[in-house]
């Protein structure tokens, strides 16, 4: 029975592991404009990975890079946060949600296109939109976001065997000692 109790408590001790695993929500960059420049045939695709526990669920709220990792295409090349200009100062990129839901995000870039001349930059403006330049500032086009919220909590593998590992101990001893009963 003791030791039943010691792997059942082993148990719950991992349970806030599981509570801080992170969660990934899907996005979509849609173009409302398109410079000739733009060569892709890639679908403009992304995921933000983020803590859920640092999040309140109520109103409107913001995370910084330390709890969320971004990642996405746009015009064929792979996006992170570190890609940021400011991803060293200030915080940034920051990533919005409104009640638990994510809704948008913060970032700056230069554009990694070979089509791009100085200047050129993809910014996406928070939940008010996207926008980019090939050519600096002279032409600049819109796009937007769509958003395909994630599929819930998402645990680190290590944290999901040791749970499974722990309830499946404490039933082969609870089923020894009932049997011997």
């Amino acid at each position: 029975m003791k030791i039943t109790t010691s792997i059942l408590g082993a148990s719950l001790l991992l349970l806030p592991c599981w509570a801080s695993a992170a969660t990934t929500a899907h996005f979509k960059i849609v173009l409302d404009d398109i410079d000739s420049a733009y060569t892709s045939t890639l679908t403009n695709t992304g995921q933000l990975t983020y803590d859920e526990t640092q999040l309140t669920k109520m109103g409107d709220e913001t995370l910084h890079s330390d709890h969320a990792q971004i990642e996405f295409l746009f015009d064929g090349f792979t996006y992170r946060e570190t890609d940021d200009l400011e991803y060293s100062s200030n915080g940034y990129p920051e990533f919005y949600f409104t009640d638990g839901l994510f809704v948008g995000f913060s970032l700056e870039a230069d554009l990694k296109s070979p089509n791009g001349t100085p200047g050129s930059y993809l910014f996406v403006d928070g939940v008010n939109g996207v926008y980019y330049s090939f050519d600096g500032a002279k032409d600049e086009f819109k796009a937007h976001l769509e958003f395909d919220q994630g599929k819930g909590l998402v645990p680190e593998p290590s944290s999901s065997m040791l749970i499974l590992v722990s309830m499946l101990g404490g039933c082969c001893i609870r089923r020894r000692s009932n049997s011997s009963c």
